[in-house]
């Protein structure tokens, strides 16, 4: 009988396949890093800033999520704050909205009165939703002296602004690279081209002798 080492059989081996290793030199090849004696330092210079940009964008990616988290857990408790020390009202509109003509297809303003906490009677001028229609109610909001404020933030808008901090820091950060990136080409193809013209200059020189 033979006695087959189990490291000896092919599937075993240690070494990459075929296919990885040519998938691994594609990469290497749009990277600029493979061993090829015609590229130029420029060239290698250029090829380690792309590998330097990629770097940079990944390491983005996880501090674009902490900052989301970090933003949402801020304005998270910025929303209960202000539920807290503020008071909301259940207002009725006086009369028909009047539609606001720079944003006529998404609020109007209408005048709505209400009853505080103190039992005083108010009225104020306020933005409602497209559609109201006198005697409909609708929720405003008040400091405990009475005056008009925005609403608290919404669970969905926590989550939007989370979501635009963290979308906002990554793109800042590819967009940075980008415009790095293309600054270093730009620079390296000035020197390429003197480079061109110094040697075409030597080749002629060397032609005329």
């Amino acid at each position: 009988m033979h006695d087959f080492k189990r490291a000896d059989h092919p599937s075993n081996g240690r070494r990459p396949s075929r296919k990885a290793r040519a998938v691994a030199a594609g990469v290497a090849r749009r990277l600029g890093l493979e061993r090829n004696p015609l590229r130029r330092r420029s060239d290698h210079v250029e090829a380690r800033a792309r590998v330097a940009a990629l770097l940079l964008c990944a390491v983005a990616v996880p501090l674009a999520v902490e900052t989301g988290v970090l933003t949402q857990h801020r304005l998270s408790a910025a929303a209960a704050h202000e539920v807290a020390t503020r008071e909301h009202h259940s207002a009725t509109v006086l009369d028909e909205p009047h539609l606001d003509a720079a944003r006529s297809v998404v609020v109007t303003t209408a005048r709505v009165a209400w009853t505080d906490e103190a039992g005083q009677p108010r009225q104020a001028t306020v933005l409602a939703p497209a559609g109201t229609r006198r005697g409909d109610r609708m929720t405003v909001w008040s400091t405990r002296d009475g005056v008009l404020v925005p609403p608290p933030l919404s669970g969905r808008n926590v989550l939007a602004l989370a979501g635009l901090a963290a979308s906002g820091l990554l793109l800042g950060v590819i967009a940075l690279s980008l415009v790095l990136l293309r600054t270093l080409r730009w620079l390296l193809d000035r020197g390429r081209y003197r480079d061109w013209e110094a040697e075409w200059a030597q080749l002629d020189t060397a032609r005329r002798r």
